[in-house]
């Protein structure tokens, strides 16, 4: 089954079709839940808010063969056999999205060292962030929800192996860029 899905962009509703969700009573519960939260909570449109219930909107829609993980502590966000998966969203229109793990977003607890280590060794930095993210998954799941200015039909999803996000990422090693992960998709895809 992971053939169907990995590293090709697909829509929210080809992967319940994939894993024959679509038309279900859970399919038509969550695309109500999206429209209902995009109505009464049209200001709460960014990551932090919606992660937890994307994620488990996926994992459902892929009758469980994506499991709902958790946060923090150790916890994949979902995982695929004994694999584990990070989910990120990027903003549909931007090329860039924050990759690496929550710790190293805005001034949270990673940051300060982080910053420290960039301008003292470039080296360094780039291994604490690969320590603390990268290294730590096998596959990341990446949502075209950012901000969610998009029809629930229209969710892009792409199960990417880890080292597509890293080919794809930013001199900082904190952000990637959508573009280079889809170019490298597609070159795999054409090339089979």
């Amino acid at each position: 089954m992971i053939d169907e899905i990995l590293n090709k962009t697909i829509s929210l509703d080809d992967l319940a079709i994939i894993f024959g969700t679509y038309d279900t009573p859970i399919y038509h519960e969550w695309k109500d839940f999206y429209k209902l939260n995009k109505k009464l909570n049209p200001g709460f449109s960014n990551g932090r808010v919606n992660h937890i219930w994307i994620q488990k909107m996926i994992c459902d829609l892929s009758n469980n063969f994506m499991k709902y993980g958790g946060q923090g502590n150790g916890k994949s966000d979902c995982t695929i056999g004994n694999k584990r998966v990070e989910t990120k969203a990027w903003q549909l229109g931007k090329e860039q999205f924050h990759s690496a793990a929550s710790g190293f977003f805005a001034s949270n607890c990673k940051v300060p060292e982080y910053r420290k280590l960039m301008e003292e060794d470039v080296d360094k930095a780039k291994s604490f962030v690969f320590e603390h993210s990268y290294d730590k998954n096998d596959f990341y799941l990446l949502t075209g929800t950012a901000n969610l200015n998009c029809k629930f039909n229209e969710i892009e999803i792409i199960l990417v192996d880890k080292q597509k996000v890293i080919d794809s990422l930013e001199s900082n090693y904190i952000k990637c860029n959508i573009n280079k992960v889809k170019s490298l998709i597609k070159e795999d895809n054409d090339g089979q």
